[in-house]
């Protein structure tokens, strides 16, 4: 009898020797991420829509400086979100949404070669990110991002940077940021975008505004180059 009991108490004392570990090792690892992801001062790592993205600080200028200057980086650091573009011949590309309110929010590009080395590039500021396209050859990217005024209203800017360099691409005609309402856009080829606006003769804003409330949308393409 009294070894049966002995038994029962050993195999209480193992079980909660084990709970007590796993719940320990748990633990640790909360607290291990909570110090990369709020409290760290060279490392990030950032968890968005089932994927994780994590850097040195340092190799992110741009966030860097803003988190500097943040009065409470651990809680920015919550805050950043990113999405996942594509991989370009062993490259990743994410754009980091950092800063700002809820939806305009700072729009940083990021790539990240083969051999985990971080290149980035802030390529729009307080505006919400819409979608991207690749040229056919695969050596320029387009974003587009948009602002609202108002609840209709909605004005975009479209912005193209070498993949490589992450430099941004000049095109031949202005295109204002955020002053025209970009519909849609196709590369034709390597160096040309068709761009699909509302054909209106002002830009004002009651103007744009009673456009995007008609039945009736006229629009017109614009041809693009870039160089």
């Amino acid at each position: 009898m009294k070894t049966s009991k002995n038994i029962i108490l050993t195999i209480s004392v193992s079980l909660i020797a084990i709970i007590f570990i796993i719940m320990l090792l748990l633990v640790k690892n909360n607290i291990f991420d909570d110090v990369q992801n709020n409290n760290g001062k060279d490392y990030i790592i950032i968890k968005s829509n089932g994927e994780t993205l994590s850097f040195n600080r340092k190799d992110v200028n741009e966030l860097d400086k803003y988190l500097e200057g943040s009065f409470d980086s651990a809680d920015e650091i919550n805050r950043i979100r990113f999405t996942y573009l594509k991989k370009i011949n062993d490259t990743q590309y994410y754009l980091i949404h950092y800063g700002g309110g809820v939806k305009l929010q700072n729009n940083l590009l990021v790539k990240k070669d083969c051999s985990d080395k971080v290149t980035s590039k802030l390529i729009s500021e307080a505006s919400f990110y819409q979608n991207f396209k690749i040229s056919p050859n695969k050596q320029y990217i387009a974003f587009l991002f948009g602002r609202n005024e108002g609840t209709v209203v909605l004005r975009n800017n479209l912005v193209i940077v070498d993949s490589t360099t992450l430099e941004e691409i000049k095109i031949d005609k202005l295109i204002k940021p955020f002053k025209y309402a970009i519909l849609e856009y196709i590369w034709i080829n390597n160096k040309d975008l068709e761009v699909i606006i509302p054909d209106i003769e002002s830009w004002d804003f009651n103007t744009l505004e009673e456009w995007f409330r008609s039945s009736q949308r006229q629009t017109r393409k614009i041809k693009l180059k870039i160089y």
